[in-house]
């Protein structure tokens, strides 16, 4: 879990793409399992369309190990359409949508840069391996065969 330090000046981050193409901010946020629910409240009381997820972050609420925000674009009234990610003790976890102010979402804590390298570690151990090519196979299989004969 990553560890909780005093707000700091804010981490000047790059603009990126979000999931839907479009260049947003970069920032990258962690979150207590009450704020997103706080924010979660909010949103429903401002009839905002990206409520959360209330419901099955309580269900979760033992195995919830981190929780980060980031930034999916701006509405028109400067309202932040943000993706929240729950990540559950098993590695395995969601994410979901979540309208909020830029103050609300200034207010969260930037994620260190020490912690953006664990984070995009463990973002990169999600891939699949890729097979052997038919030649690597055959001369890995032969390799253990001889192993084996000897």
């Amino acid at each position: 879990m990553f560890s909780r330090r005093p707000k700091r000046e804010s981490t000047r981050w790059p603009l990126v793409r979000s999931r839907g193409g479009v260049r947003v901010r970069g920032d990258i946020k962690t979150a207590e399992l009450d704020e997103v629910i706080r924010l979660s409240s909010l949103a429903a009381g401002r009839h905002w369309s990206g409520q959360g997820r209330p419901g099955w972050l309580m269900e979760n609420r033992s195995m919830i190990s981190e929780i980060f925000v980031t930034v999916l674009q701006e509405e028109a009234d400067g309202t932040l359409h943000c993706s929240v990610t729950v990540v559950l003790r098993e590695g395995v976890g969601g994410h979901f949508g979540l309208h909020m102010s830029a103050e609300d979402f200034e207010s969260l804590r930037d994620l260190e840069m020490g912690d953006v390298a664990f984070l995009a570690h463990r973002f990169l151990r999600t891939f699949k391996n890729v097979p052997l090519d038919p030649s690597q196979r055959d001369a890995w299989d032969a390799g253990y065969s001889e192993e084996g004969s000897g």
